[in-house]
């Protein structure tokens, strides 16, 4: 995935079902990022264009900070222990199976 900031025109990029332990750096145009069921610790800085975070079935401990466009999240069955601030536009959210003890605020 080495480059793939470089193409600046991809909304979707789909690498799950790999044996991924990172991910490089994101276009900015990106509106949809499926990367579940990987090796990922840890995520890249999110572009603020994003819509859609699919990082089920990995190991993740954190989350990055999620951008103001982002209305679904689906990051269940990994080791979250907290979630970052959720933003406003956030319309679906699926966090089971992980190691959370509270949830942050939600929207009204």
């Amino acid at each position: 995935l080495t480059g793939i900031k470089y193409l600046t025109h991809v909304e979707t990029l789909d690498c799950s079902f790999n044996n991924l332990n990172s991910i490089p750096q994101l276009p900015n145009s990106l509106l949809n990022l499926q990367c579940h069921n990987n090796n990922l610790t840890s995520l890249p800085l999110l572009p603020n264009s994003l819509q859609t975070l699919n990082c089920t079935n990995n190991y993740l401990t954190s989350l990055p900070n999620l951008p103001n466009t982002l209305k679904t999240l689906n990051c269940a069955s990994n080791f979250l222990a907290n979630l970052p601030i959720l933003p406003d536009s956030l319309m679906i959210l699926h966090c089971q199976a992980n190691q959370l003890s509270n949830l942050p605020t939600l929207a009204n």
